[in-house]
């Protein structure tokens, strides 16, 4: 591969790399960051099992993900944070609201709508240490997420 080559797949990748960049930082400077101790929003909670409540989750993920410059997978954890906080709000739902109301309620992992709500719902912390979740979530939701943690596996 030619030295020419080499430079603009660099500056490809650059590119690539400071889109990703910026882009968490317009979600998380948009108010999309972690909210304060125990404290919610006021949104409405995205109810356990109900289709119609995923569809719409779903619609609102591929609405969201087409606007990104690449796959949300990508993104550091605060960026998937911001992210799927993001797609709760453009369904009508309440993201931290409705991780502390599933990890409180009859949440059974056996029901695939409780199961696909769950993952989507801890999509942020995948791959995190447990003792690196105060990086994205308050005191409050980090208890959520282990009760959730628990009833999943």
């Amino acid at each position: 591969m030619s030295k020419s080559n080499q430079i603009i797949i660099a500056g490809r990748t650059a590119c690539l790399f400071l889109s990703i960049l910026l882009f968490s930082i317009i979600i998380l400077s948009s108010g999309c960051s972690k909210q304060g101790e125990g404290q919610s929003n006021g949104g409405q909670v995205a109810p356990l099992g109900k289709q119609e409540v995923l569809e719409s989750l779903a619609d609102a993920y591929r609405n969201v993900s087409a606007k990104l410059p690449a796959s949300p997978a990508g993104l550091t954890h605060k960026g998937k944070r911001a992210f799927i906080e993001t797609v709760f709000k453009n369904a009508g739902y309440d993201y931290q609201t409705t991780l502390l109301y599933i990890a409180g309620e009859d949440f059974n992992p056996e029901i695939q709508y409780h199961k696909d709500l769950a993952e989507l719902i801890l999509l942020p912390q995948a791959g995190l240490d447990e003792n690196d979740l105060n990086s994205i979530y308050s005191a409050t939701e980090i208890k959520a997420v282990k009760i959730l943690r628990v009833k999943m596996h």
